[in-house]
């Protein structure tokens, strides 16, 4: 929040994954107006520190397959492409997302 505009948004979920326990990333924005600035990495860095403060030894997250900034975003905090879902998108073109996913210190 910053002048009571909420400028950045994280929603996670923990779940288990082919039984390992893990968080699940279900979105991660950034108003675009305050882009650039270092907030989606503090976001993303607080959901993970909830993830180590579980013990929850995976973190995960879909992202479009034609977003390259998310995927670049993700990939320099340590997140590697595991998958593709064909069709995992209802109204986006294209329709197929990666999941992306960081093993932790648990």
């Amino acid at each position: 929040m910053l002048n009571g505009e909420c400028i950045g948004v994280v929603c996670c979920t923990f779940e288990i994954v082919a039984c390992t326990k893990t968080l699940y990333i279900m979105s991660l924005a950034v108003h675009p107006l305050y882009r650039c600035r270092g907030i989606g990495a503090m976001l993303l860095d607080f959901a993970i520190a909830k993830a180590e403060s579980h013990r929850v030894p995976l973190v995960r997250l879909h992202v479009q397959v034609s977003n390259g900034s998310a995927i670049q975003f993700y990939q320099k905090r340590g997140f590697v492409i595991a998958e593709t879902t064909k069709n995992y998108y209802n109204r986006c073109i294209p329709a197929d997302a990666y999941v992306m996913q960081k093993q932790l210190q648990a």
